[in-house]
């Protein structure tokens, strides 16, 4: 292949291959416009040094696939920025390397798809092979530049506009850019966990407290540092007076004050270790919603994992990534409280919907943030993991997380001065008494099993019946009643155990009866024996209608239970006394079971079942009352 001359300085470059259509000057900076073997001098444009590992001519592997970076484009807008990195693998094969932070895209150019023309707003759809992919970003970006070779002839300091789609519940990402002649071209390209792109060790530094260069305050006019992070810094807060600025050029472009100082949790430039991650906190924000509940965020930084997200509010913590597979944007706006939506493969469940306000910036972010921009969320909670989403202008993020407890962040980033406790349940905090659930489900299967005991009861063996009457008036207190006089059974043997019944079945009827019963020695004198048990019960039964309505109460009959005696015979001694006359039968059986016993244990543990589950529904209740009240 040909080399071919910069026009503008004259250095060689040969072509990495035949579709190479721009290359960029190393020597002068120029963009070069390959038209057959000539090149077209266009805008000078550099390109910031990259904060990751990757770097024009750089060796490395793409989900162990080796591949060379041969060229690099950047993009910025409000929201940030991101590389296009052209990379070629052994075979010759092309694919773009996407770089948005942390997120990494390998992408592939494909015909646009049919329905861009339709596409408005973040949530509008369209089609890939019949795969509804959903606009997520949607905007106007600038190129900031080129470097290396491309195969295609992007256009430095000309402006883009894109679509950031993502397919719903699956991985992958399609990236739609049109340039200023109005030619649109569509990437498809599967999202990447960072861990798959191994470019070795980055050749620049790339530490958030790393000083790059200084920019001077356009309020004030001191110098402030801007540090290296993951993305270039695009909102810095001034470290001698309140302005928030953009930090492009010598000068930074004012974009607000950020007046008082909240009392945060956590400082710029503290470290702490969070899920086996060490952090910087190198910005934070805070959110206030028109109820006035204030939301803390904080930006945190690794330059290995990137950028997450921690937010503190009435002393909870919740530690946020973005999120990969997600449902429609549409289907989470429809949702109301309880419903639910999968992310990431996890079903959560929808607790809450608002609005919030942003009213203080402090640190650096790699976005533009302006004070009074106003974002609706969605939170949804799979206790302790959480989901989010955010819609702003032109952007619609999805995160998912999990709950931390507040003190265990403050003890990590050494800030446990300033941690005054946490004030109600979080939605999703882990309920308290779930760990006594086993408890409860113990006392469950025990009232199960006592109630199935109570069941298998026996009544014992009948071993003797007899009747007697109460017919011989008497008048006892001065009211007109029936007596008997004591009654002797014949004997009778007694001791199969453990227990013994006395069944006393009647005839009364609007009435009453009272009765005693002795069991006494069955070989003596049975009128004059020494009672060996001692048993008084009155039965009565009444019914009636009143008011149209009928009504009974009361019963015929009576068992008396008592633990068997020694083995033996015995007799019963029997007195009554009623307001008429009245029949009395009984019966004694020998080696009943009573159930009182088993009843108990089964009523005593459907109480503690039934104790412990009204305490989790009530916690699980305060997660949207707490919430709603605050």
């Amino acid at each position: 292949m040909s080399v071919l001359s910069c026009p503008n300085c004259g250095t060689p470059h040969e072509p990495a291959n035949p579709g190479i259509a721009l290359i960029a000057c190393d020597s002068c900076g120029s963009t070069l416009y390959r038209e057959g073997d000539l090149l077209r001098q266009g805008v000078e444009a550099r390109l910031a040094e990259p904060r990751s590992s990757l770097a024009v001519g750089k060796e490395g592997s793409v989900q162990g696939r080796a591949m060379t970076v041969v060229g690099r484009a950047g993009f910025s807008w409000g929201g940030g920025r991101w590389d296009e990195w052209y990379v070629v693998d052994r075979t010759g094969r092309e694919a773009w390397l996407v770089e948005d932070g942390r997120r990494y895209t390998l992408e592939t150019p494909i015909d646009p798809p049919a329905g861009l023309a339709g596409v408005r707003n973040v949530g509008d759809q369209v089609l890939v092979d019949g795969v509804p992919f959903e606009v997520r970003e949607i905007g106007h970006a600038t190129c900031e530049g080129a470097q290396g070779q491309l195969p295609r002839p992007v256009q430095p300091e000309s402006v883009y506009a894109f679509l950031d789609l993502d397919e719903l519940q699956g991985g992958r990402r399609l990236l739609v850019e049109r340039d200023p002649d109005g030619e649109i071209e569509a990437f498809l390209g599967t999202v990447l966990d960072p861990t798959a792109v191994d470019f070795g060790v980055a050749d620049t530094p790339s530490g958030p407290a790393t000083q790059a260069h200084a920019v001077r305050c356009p309020q004030c006019g001191a110098p402030t540092e801007v540090p290296t992070q993951r993305d270039p810094v695009v909102t810095l807060a001034c470290g001698y007076c309140d302005a928030v600025f953009e930090p492009d050029g010598e000068v930074g472009t004012l974009l607000g004050r950020r007046g008082e100082t909240p009392p945060y949790l956590l400082e710029i430039g503290d470290t702490g270790s969070l899920q086996g991650v060490d952090w910087e906190v190198v910005g934070r924000m805070l959110h206030v919603e028109p109820d006035g509940w204030r939301t803390a965020e904080f930006l945190l930084h690794n330059p290995t994992a990137g950028y997450a997200w921690l937010e503190e509010s009435n002393g909870h913590c919740v530690l946020l990534e973005r999120a990969t597979r997600t449902p429609s944007l549409r289907q989470i706006q429809a949702l109301t409280p309880g419903g639910r939506a999968r992310i990431d493969g996890v079903s959560y469940r929808m607790v809450e919907v608002g609005t919030s306000e942003l009213q203080h910036v402090d640190g650096a972010l790699p976005w533009r943030a302006r004070f009074g921009d106003e974002s609706m969320y969605v939170d949804l909670i799979h206790p302790p993991l959480v989901a989010s989403v955010s819609v702003g202008e032109g952007e619609a993020e999805f995160f998912t997380g999990v709950w931390l407890p507040g003190h265990d962040v403050a003890a990590a980033f050494d800030r446990s001065d300033r941690y005054h406790g946490a004030r109600g349940i979080h939605p999703a905090q882990p309920n308290p008494v779930s760990g006594w659930l086993g408890v409860a489900g113990v006392a469950v299967v025990a009232a199960v099993i006592n109630c199935g005991l109570g069941g298998m009861t026996t009544d014992g063996a009948l071993v003797h019946q007899g009747t007697f009457s109460v017919s011989e008036a008497a008048a006892l207190g001065g009211d007109a009643r029936h007596q008997a006089e004591d009654v002797l059974s014949d004997p009778f043997p007694l001791g199969v155990g453990p227990g013994s019944r006395i069944e006393l079945r009647t005839n009364v009827d609007n009435s009453w009866v009272w009765t005693a019963v002795e069991l006494i020695d069955g070989d003596g004198d049975g009128l004059d024996a020494e009672p060996q048990g001692l048993f008084s019960e009155e039965v009565g039964y009444y019914h009636g209608v009143e008011d149209g309505e009928s009504w009974s109460e009361g019963s015929t009959r009576k068992d008396l239970w008592f633990r068997t005696p020694e083995p033996g015979t015995y007799r019963l001694r029997l007195a009554a006394e009623s307001d008429r006359p009245t029949q009395v039968g009984y019966r004694v059986y020998d080696g009943a079971k009573p159930t009182t016993g088993f009843w108990l244990v089964a009523a005593l543990g459907a109480l503690v079942a039934g104790i412990l589950g009204a305490w989790f529904v009530s916690i699980e209740g305060s997660r949207i009352s707490d919430d709603e009240d605050d």
